[in-house]
């Protein structure tokens, strides 16, 4: 939404890559829905910019969903973060269970898996 506000995407090509290791997740933000919760931060007038009510859910703007891409991937598996850490710029959002302060330790497992995606010279 911010690139959207800011002109950003007429500006370049960009893709957002988002991810998540829970299959059940990402099937429903393909789907462009987010539950009430998903939203509760977004101030209202991005809300009713950005996304449509559809019953208890909200329907993300094809114009913001559309430059999205969306895959499965743990954090912690090398394998399944090669392709994501080949961006240019990285924003690492936690979700709720990777974000409890008690999980640190994951934290810092996750941050040494990224940087080890990356060569020494930038993204591969």
């Amino acid at each position: 939404m911010a690139l959207e506000e800011t002109g950003g995407f007429q500006q370049s090509p960009i893709e957002i890559r988002a991810s998540n290791v829970s299959p059940t997740v990402i099937e429903r933000a393909r789907r462009e829905l987010f539950r009430e919760r998903s939203l509760r931060h977004l101030p209202l007038e991005l809300r009713t910019r950005y996304f449509t009510a559809e019953g208890e859910l909200w329907k993300i703007a094809p114009k913001i969903h559309g430059h999205i891409n969306w895959h499965l991937a743990n954090l912690l598996a090398e394998e399944e973060i090669k392709e994501l850490a080949a961006a240019h710029i990285i924003f690492f959002i936690a979700s709720r269970g990777l974000s409890s302060f008690a999980r640190i330790d994951l934290h810092a497992k996750v941050e040494l898996a990224l940087h080890q995606a990356f060569a020494c010279d930038g993204p591969r």
